[in-house]
């Protein structure tokens, strides 16, 4: 039912007017007028995912699609759970695309945890109508422990925060991807 419900959302989406934030429209109803506190639409996102054995971590960029911040934990339980809370979790935030992290070696070969992250893309997939993108990972996890070290936290006992930061740092490696 949930995936109906993503579904129709995108459908709606994809049918209502949408004007360019820089456009000031007068003559359209009020729902519909850019900057209104009535409007329609709320601005779009990208939602990146740290997927883990044990969390997955999650970050959600501005509406603009500039800026990356993490935004929290979830604690895995099942596939078809983890699916379902990333689903109605990207129709709630209003997500547009997803970035999923790709756990390469360090020499760039595919490992075990590699065919774990594909198996939760092609459930994701199979239940999310939003392009999922896949972006190496390496270092993000070190790179946000360091970061989380240098802020004066124990990265290691806060590992829900790294997973976090972790989703953030590649997310925010996807978004400046698009603006290059």
């Amino acid at each position: 039912m949930w995936a109906q419900l993503a579904r129709f959302v995108l459908q709606l989406r994809k049918t209502l007017p949408i004007l360019p934030a820089t456009v000031k429209s007068k003559t359209l109803p009020p729902p519909f007028r850019t900057g209104s506190p009535f409007s329609i639409l709320p601005p779009m996102r990208y939602l990146g995912i740290d997927y883990g054995e044990k969390r997955i971590g999650l970050a959600l960029s501005d509406p603009e699609g500039i800026i990356a911040q993490p935004h929290g934990v979830y604690e895995r339980r099942n596939l078809l759970a983890d699916v379902r809370h990333l689903c109605l979790f990207a129709i709630e935030k209003n997500v547009e695309e997803v970035v999923l992290g790709l756990p390469l070696r360090e020499d760039g070969s595919r490992g075990d945890s590699v065919a774990a992250v594909e198996g939760f893309l092609a459930a994701l997939e199979s239940h999310l109508v939003l392009p999922v993108h896949l972006i190496d990972e390496r270092y993000t996890t070190k790179m946000a422990e360091g970061s989380l070290r240098d802020a004066g936290y124990d990265a290691r006992s806060q590992r829900g925060i790294v997973d976090a930061v972790a989703a953030a740092l590649l997310l925010q490696t996807y978004l400046e991807m698009l603006s290059s």
